[in-house]
């Protein structure tokens, strides 16, 4: 079995959306070791979130071309049935999505919501009552007994996204996927949230990818982190390396954009769109001999951090 709890390889997903057909992610390459927190960062419409609905086979399939692997624990989730891929989703990976509102359901107690996450994932009805009232608590909303009566409109969005983390824990998951879970939020709110994904992530051992735009929330709670571009990465390594030594014009941007303290700071500068494509036929090579997927040359600037060729002409193995 693989070290790695999570190996996504040549991962391209092709969609048949209202304007045609859309190449959302190119080619994706990305392992995600057990106990990690690993950031996938990049700007809107750079495939990111695509990538995690991918990993949880969410996208709308019969729109959906897949192409490459994304294999768990060795297990390649692309070829699972409909009733593996619902066991999956019940006990090995959940997620937590953007908008803590529109994930619930607005006519339902939110203790009912939580129980038939329970019981998709097999616990016994008995045990059901205290389980939801543990995981509420779990996640600091108190008093739970009351909390789970309520309807979803009476909480704060701060509380729905607690109320969403503690669902997604219900069926134990080794991987969680947080999609930009302190979006919405306030900004006094999305500490709190960063910090109580640090710490149930340490309590219960869990692997964390969280998707975000913010190299502020990278800085805060992750280990590792790949950088996303036009759906593909980029960079990736230890987000200590990452931070110190940005190598790809695009990760550079992106950190020369974050707004620095200090009297007399200037606005970050609009950042250049005149990156060179990764997939570039200069910078890039065939997958198994294949023109049509590609995939970047990368470079390693050590054994923990690579990142995509971007200059001089290299030569093309087909």
């Amino acid at each position: 079995m693989s070290e790695n709890l999570l190996e996504i390889k040549n991962l391209a997903v092709t969609l048949n959306a209202a304007r045609g057909i859309v190449r959302a992610v190119r080619n994706v390459n990305l392992t995600i070791k057990p106990g990690e927190i690993h950031g996938l960062v990049g700007e809107s419409g750079s495939g990111k979130s695509v990538t995690a609905r991918s990993v949880l086979r969410l996208n709308d399939e019969a729109a959906t071309l897949y192409e490459g692997n994304i294999l768990f624990n060795g297990g390649d989730v692309l070829g699972f049935s409909k009733r593996e891929v619902l066991d999956f989703r019940c006990h090995k990976v959940a997620m937590i999505f953007q908008d803590p509102v529109t994930s619930l359901d607005p006519l339902q107690r939110i203790g009912s919501q939580i129980a038939e996450k329970l019981s998709l994932a097999g616990t016994p009805k008995s045990e059901i009552p205290a389980k939801v009232t543990a995981l509420l608590e779990s996640v600091g909303i108190y008093p739970a007994e009351e909390r789970q009566r309520q309807y979803p409109f009476q909480m704060s969005g701060g509380m729905l996204q607690r109320v969403n983390i503690a669902m997604a824990l219900a069926g134990d998951p080794k991987l969680l996927v947080a999609d930009e879970p302190t979006t919405a939020l306030d900004v006094t709110v999305q500490m709190q949230i960063l910090r109580l994904l640090k710490d149930l992530q340490k309590r219960f051992g869990m692997t964390v990818l969280i998707i975000t735009h913010n190299f502020g929330v990278i800085a805060e709670i992750c280990d590792c982190v790949s950088v996303m571009y036009k759906g593909v990465i980029v960079e990736q390594g230890d987000v200590k390396s990452i931070f110190d030594k940005p190598c790809h014009p695009y990760t550079q941007g992106l950190m020369a954009a974050i707004p620095k303290p200090g009297a007399g700071q200037q606005l970050p500068l609009p950042m250049s769109e005149d990156f060179v494509d990764p997939l570039d036929s200069q910078f890039s090579v065939g997958v198994n001999g294949d023109k049509r997927l590609r995939t970047p040359i990368m470079k390693q600037l050590s054994s923990t951090h690579s990142y995509a060729t971007f200059q001089g002409r290299v030569k093309e193995e087909l």
